[in-house]
């Protein structure tokens, strides 16, 4: 998976990043193709730790690592990466990593498997439900237990160009019925003392609010708090939960109170 955003402002990246967004899916990548290149020919199959062994062979039918190519050329390598118990059933994160460029970014997919006596069955897959990364390298992520009701994902990437930098984060729950993107690519920090003298840096911390939704409070250079509450549907499975607030570095560019916005390029 390619993103175009090599010398361009980060702004413009952060709108790239976000198109690549995926569906949660009972199916399996439609991009991806039957591995006919040499270069994309699985090797020996790999020593994992149980379960993850298992548990991707339930998930993809096949051994890890696998790589596989898609329809773009780029050859990706799945691996387990983790085993998240939950009610009833496994979540297993498996991620994906290509080429190293630095528009190239690797995946994370989620499936959840039933134990099934000495085996797995899969029961549902969410292929690519996240590819914020950079220069084809997995995604990088921490589990969560305190901001969401179920277990959750925050996915985070730092990265920019010219000395202008921008963290971005999103927060996938996972829930009983599957993976919910409850919070879209946000960024959550800023820092151009690579760039410039007179330096700005933006950090947010995160946490949970006591009607269970999640709040993004910024300090340093710029100050404001994002908050995300639940969807008012009883039933909010695969909702967004709905931010109200101000974020001072909603486009990954400083925009200083003296002045309009200064671009990152």
């Amino acid at each position: 998976m390619r993103h175009i955003l090599l010398h361009l402002p980060i702004a413009a990246a952060v709108i790239l990043l976000a198109g690549c967004e995926r569906s949660p899916s009972d199916a399996e990548p439609a991009a991806l193709v039957a591995p006919n290149v040499l270069a994309c020919v699985s090797g020996e199959p790999g020593r994992y730790p149980d379960p993850l062994g298992p548990l991707f062979r339930a998930a993809y039918g096949e051994t890890a690592p696998l790589r596989r190519a898609r329809d773009d050329g780029d050859c990706f390598t799945y691996e387990p990466v983790q085993a998240i118990p939950l009610a009833g059933q496994t979540a297993l994160v498996s991620g994906a990593s290509g080429s190293d460029c630095h528009a190239c970014a690797g995946t994370l997919s989620i499936h959840y498997l039933a134990q099934a006596g000495d085996a797995y069955r899969k029961t549902g897959a969410w292929p690519d439900i996240s590819s914020l990364s950079a220069w084809g390298k997995l995604p990088q992520w921490q589990l969560r237990d305190d901001l969401t009701q179920a277990p959750a994902l925050q996915v985070t990437l730092t990265d920019g160009n010219h000395g202008y930098n921008c963290t971005l984060m999103e927060l996938i729950e996972l829930t009983p019925a599957g993976p919910v993107v409850r919070i879209p690519k946000t960024p959550i920090g800023y820092d151009d003392s690579g760039a410039t003298d007179d330096a700005h840096v933006v950090t947010a911390k995160i946490a949970r609010t006591r009607d269970g939704g999640v709040t993004l409070r910024y300090s340093g250079s710029a100050s404001g708090t994002l908050s995300f509450s639940k969807p008012d549907a009883a039933d909010d499975n695969a909702r967004l939960y709905v931010a109200q607030g101000t974020n001072p570095i909603a486009d990954c560019r400083w925009s200083g109170p003296d002045g309009p916005e200064q671009e990152m390029d």
